[in-house]
C-alpha cells in the first residue's frame, strides 16, 4: 500500500510527531509513505511529492513548523479574482448578463480541472489512501474527495479544538499552555500598575482556548462566543473584586458574544488614546 500525507491550513506544534507516527507505523506493516508538499497545493500541477522514510523523518520530533510545508489551497476553490468581477457585474445594467454566464462557465471549468488534477495525480502516484493533518478547511476538501471515491483519513489539527466529533486537536495543548504563560507574566503587570489588563485568545468561532487558557491562568473573567456576556457582566464582576482589593484580568476570545465586543474590541491605530494598551478594553477598565 502507498499513502499520501499532508498537512493543510495553519502550521502548529505536533504536526512533525504526527508525520513521525505514521510513518514508523507504516514501516511495521511494510507500507509506503509519500509526503505530498504544501498541503493540496502539492496534488495541483506537476504534483510535489516526498517520499519519507524513517530515516528521512528520524530527529523531526522535537522540530515546530512541518516538514512538509502548508498551505491553504483549496481546489475546490473558485477564482476570487473572477468572483469580483461578476459580484461587481451583479449591479450592472441587464446587458451584463451573457458576460455572466461566460464567467460562471468559466469559474465551473476551473474547480473542475484543478479538482481532476488532484484526481489524475493520486492515481498517476499510486496513491492507495490520503491521510490528511489539517483544521476545519483542510478537512472540508478531504470530505469532498472521499465523496468522489478517494479513501481519506482525517487527522484534526487546528489551536482552536473546534472540530466537531473531536475532544482534542493537534496544536490545541500547546495553544493553551502558551495562553497560560502569558497570563502568568501579565497577573504581575496588573498588579504593579493598578490596571485592568484585557487578554484576547484565538479561537475564531470557539471559547475552548479561552476557557482552559483563562482557567488555568487564572483569568478573572472569561468572554466566550458560547455563553452570553455583556459588559455590564465583566464590569459588575471586576468591581466586585476591585472593592475587594484584588485586581482583574479577563480573558477574551477572538470574536466574543457582540455584547462585550464593544468594550474589548481594539482602537484604530492613531485614533485618541490608542499608543499602546487594549483600546475600548482600556476604556472599560477605566471604568473601574
Amino acid at each position: 500500500m502507498r499513502i499520501g500525507v499532508l498537512t493543510g491550513g495553519g502550521d502548529c506544534p505536533g504536526l512533525n510527531a504526527a508525520i513521525r507516527a505514521i510513518v514508523r507505523r507504516a514501516a511495521q506493516y511494510n507500507y509506503e509513505v509519500v509526503g505530498i508538499k504544501n498541503g493540496w497545493a502539492g496534488l495541483l500541477g506537476e504534483a510535489d511529492l516526498l517520499p519519507l522514510t524513517t530515516k528521512s523523518v528520524a530527529g523531526i520530533l522535537p522540530l515546530g513548523g512541518t516538514i512538509l510545508g502548508t498551505s491553504r489551497t483549496n481546489p475546490f476553490q473558485r477564482d476570487p479574482q473572477v468572483d469580483v468581477a461578476l459580484e461587481k457585474l451583479q449591479f450592472s445594467p441587464d446587458g451584463a448578463q451573457p458576460l455572466i454566464e461566460q464567467l460562471e462557465a468559466y469559474q465551473a471549468a476551473y474547480v473542475q480541472r484543478h479538482t481532476q488534477q488532484v484526481l489524475d495525480n493520486i492515481k498517476q502516484h499510486g496513491l492507495d489512501a490520503l491521510i490528511v493533518l489539517g483544521g476545519k478547511d483542510t478537512l472540508s476538501v478531504a470530505e469532498r474527495f472521499h465523496r468522489l471515491g478517494v479513501p481519506v483519513v482525517g487527522l484534526p489539527k487546528t489551536m482552536d479544538n473546534d472540530l466537531p466529533e473531536t475532544d482534542y486537536c493537534i496544536g490545541f495543548d500547546s495553544a493553551v499552555t502558551r495562553l497560560m504563560d502569558a497570563l502568568d507574566d501579565l497577573h504581575t503587570t496588573a498588579m504593579a500598575h493598578h490596571r485592568v489588563i484585557v487578554v484576547e485568545a484565538m479561537g475564531r468561532d470557539t471559547g475552548w482556548v479561552a476557557l482552559e487558557g483563562g482557567l488555568a491562568g487564572g483569568a478573572d473573567y472569561i468572554v466566550t462566543p458560547e455563553i452570553p456576556c455583556s459588559i455590564e457582566d465583566v464590569c459588575k464582576h471586576l468591581q466586585a473584586r476591585h472593592a475587594s482589593g484584588r485586581k482583574g484580568l479577563p480573558q477574551r476570545r477572538a470574536g466574543a458574544p457582540r455584547g462585550a465586543e464593544g468594550c474589548l474590541r481594539p482602537r484604530a491605530p492613531g485614533s485618541p488614546g490608542s499608543g499602546g494598551g487594549c483600546g475600548r478594553g482600556d476604556r472599560a477598565a477605566h471604568r473601574l
